[in-house]
Parts: C-alpha cells; sequence; structure tokens
C-alpha cells in the first residue's frame, strides 16, 4: 500500500521526471517563490518576536526600574518604544508581502496542476477514491 504524497511534492517530483523546457522555467519559478516565501514567513517571525520582546522591555522599564523618571531611563524607554513601533510596522509590510507571496505559490501551484492534468489525460478519471502519487506518477512517464 502506498502512502499519498502532498500535492505539491506530487508536483515537484512531476516536473523533476520531465525534459520539457517550460516545465524547467515552471519549476525554477516555483523553487524560487517557495525561497522567497519562506524568507518571508522567517522575516515576519522575527518582527512578531521583536515586538515582543520590546514589550517586555517597556513593561521591564515601568515596573521594575527604580529610577523611572531619570533621563538614562527615559531614552532606555524611547528607544524600546522606537524598536517595539519600527518592529511593528516592519510586521505589518512582511506579513503583506507574505500574503502577496503565497498567492503567487497558489497560482504557479495551479498552473502546475493544469500541466500535469493536461498531460495525463482522460485516464485520470478512471481512478476510484483519493489519486496514489505513484498512480498518477505512472502515469505521467507512460504518457511520453
Amino acid at each position: 500500500m502506498t502512502t499519498p504524497i502532498k500535492p505539491a511534492a506530487l508536483l515537484k517530483v512531476l516536473i523533476l521526471d520531465s525534459d520539457n523546457e517550460k516545465w524547467r522555467q515552471l519549476q525554477e519559478r516555483l523553487a524560487k517563490t517557495e525561497g522567497e516565501e519562506l524568507s518571508i514567513h522567517r522575516a515576519v517571525l522575527i518582527m512578531g518576536v521583536l515586538v515582543l520582546l520590546s514589550f517586555v522591555g517597556l513593561g521591564y522599564c515601568t515596573v521594575l526600574l527604580p529610577e523611572f523618571s531619570s533621563n538614562i531611563s527615559q531614552r532606555i524607554i524611547r528607544s524600546v518604544c522606537a524598536l517595539g513601533l519600527a518592529s511593528l510596522f516592519c510586521q505589518v509590510v512582511f506579513l503583506g508581502c507574505w500574503v502577496w507571496y503565497r498567492k503567487a505559490l497558489k497560482k504557479l501551484r495551479e498552473e502546475c496542476r493544469r500541466l500535469v492534468l493536461s498531460i495525463a489525460g482522460p485516464g485520470l478519471d478512471e481512478l476510484n477514491g483519493p489519486v496514489r502519487a505513484l498512480d498518477l506518477h505512472d502515469r505521467f512517464l507512460a504518457s511520453f
């Protein structure tokens, strides 16, 4: 019994087996978009950590510093607030970029699915139940 593979992994396997230039370009675009999406996702997480650290720093300054009104602590508080505000702004921008990359990745994967279905053709309708990765892969290779 074969185990089902995630659709994105199946598309990668099918693209890797092809010698077609169009498929190779699609694979390069897919790999580039996935890498950029992962980088943006990491940036969103890092900015989230910085926002949390600035809130913790602000809480520490206001609650635990004995000389809260001194000139040095005011500079620290302003610095922590500036870090928190800048991190929050960057997080919102990165989150918007991440959503945009997710949409682009979804569009590329849909293009891959259309290509696979155009090659696999009408034989896919014969499969009952969940499509297994090896069945689709064998049909793809048999079409060449």
